[in-house]
């Protein structure tokens, strides 16, 4: 089956720059070791500063961390995670959110025009590979970032209960299908859209009209 694998950039390419440039062209991006404090939650980076700023001073520091999408070690596309670090008062720059993936390094761009004002802010991705299949992972993956801001913002007003989920796995099918791309599901393997039925039994005629 083919699935990515997002991870922090081993090097800053100039494709990761032009990207980084493309975003706030003020400032370039910066490597940054984890620092993670233990009462600190992962997806929580804003109330995790916040809160180290009321104990230990210094400023919130926000922008974004840089991911790359990798499939067989070539990259496809790279996506902007809106996020925030610790401006600690000596200056530096501390990543003091853990990562769900146990990363120890990520690629910083600092972004002092932005704030966190409650809202989820939509990841940026841009295409490297140019190919079909990074072309339709960008836009589904873009389409999944606005539905999730779009979701947020109803359970934060109230129109939604907490807890509401992202129909993450298919609106990234919807996509596939209208690109017409195989991305190699297994006739037997369980469909990614997690209804519990084999692909072959479920979204396989909407992704794969023809036959083999």
């Amino acid at each position: 089956m083919f699935m990515p694998t997002v991870t922090t950039p081993s090097a800053i390419t100039q494709e990761i720059l032009d990207f980084c440039r493309a975003i706030e062209p003020a400032h370039g991006p910066l490597w940054l070791e984890l620092e993670p404090q233990g009462w600190a939650k992962p997806q929580n980076a804003f109330l995790n500063v916040g809160f180290q700023v009321s104990m230990h001073g210094g400023a919130v520091q926000h922008g974004w961390i840089i991911w790359l999408a990798e499939h067989t070690g070539r990259p496809l596309y790279a996506e902007a995670e809106f996020h925030a670090v610790w401006a600690a008062p000596n200056r530096a720059l501390i990543d003091i959110t853990p990562k769900a993936d146990g990363e120890r390094r990520v690629l910083f761009l600092p972004d002092s025009k932005m704030s966190f004002e409650g809202s989820v802010v939509p990841n940026r991705l841009h295409d490297i590979a140019r190919t079909e299949i990074s072309r339709t992972m960008v836009e589904g993956n873009r389409r999944i970032a606005e539905v999730t801001a779009a979701l947020s913002d109803k359970v934060r007003n109230g129109e939604l209960p907490m807890g509401v989920r992202v129909p993450v796995e298919r609106i990234m099918l919807e996509t596939i299908a209208a690109h017409g791309v195989r991305l190699g599901f297994g006739r037997n393997d369980l469909c990614p859209c997690l209804s519990g039925r084999t692909y072959k039994n479920c979204h396989r005629r909407i992704t794969e009209p023809l036959p083999r």
